[in-house]
């Protein structure tokens, strides 16, 4: 069987990461670490430490590292499921986190754009994959 480990992202502070992986996907903070400069320069090619942090709600985990990066706009986002997408849309709503529903071959497709800038598509868990 194959499965997400985990999906790491970087975000340039831990508020807006709590925030989303908290106050919206309800996740817990499991683990706080930090990588030295000359681990960060053998698997990244950065020669800096980077403090980071492990959210998950025991399905599914997040590792977010803290730097303040730029991110470039693509087609890059991931895909992840939930038991309620109204649910997670009042949350994202209540925290001022952008929503966005497009419409493909008649059907709602669900996406939010965080505050970081990363993209994700929402899907009912009872929906099949389709890419």
């Amino acid at each position: 069987m194959i499965r997400i480990n985990h999906i790491a992202l970087q975000y340039p502070n831990s508020g807006l990461a709590h925030e989303f992986f908290v106050g919206v996907l309800g996740c817990a903070p499991i683990k706080a670490f930090s990588i030295s400069p000359k681990l960060s320069r053998s698997l990244f090619g950065i020669e800096k430490e980077v403090r980071a942090e492990s959210f998950s709600n025991g399905d599914m985990t997040f590792e977010i590292f803290f730097a303040q990066k730029g991110l470039k706009q693509g087609y890059e986002h991931i895909c992840i499921e939930v038991p309620d997408i109204n649910e997670i849309f009042a949350s994202c709503r209540k925290l001022g986190i952008k929503t966005i529903v497009a419409q493909k071959d008649g059907r709602e497709l669900y996406f939010i754009r965080d505050k970081a800038g990363y993209l994700y598509e929402i899907k009912a868990v009872s929906e099949a994959p389709d890419g």
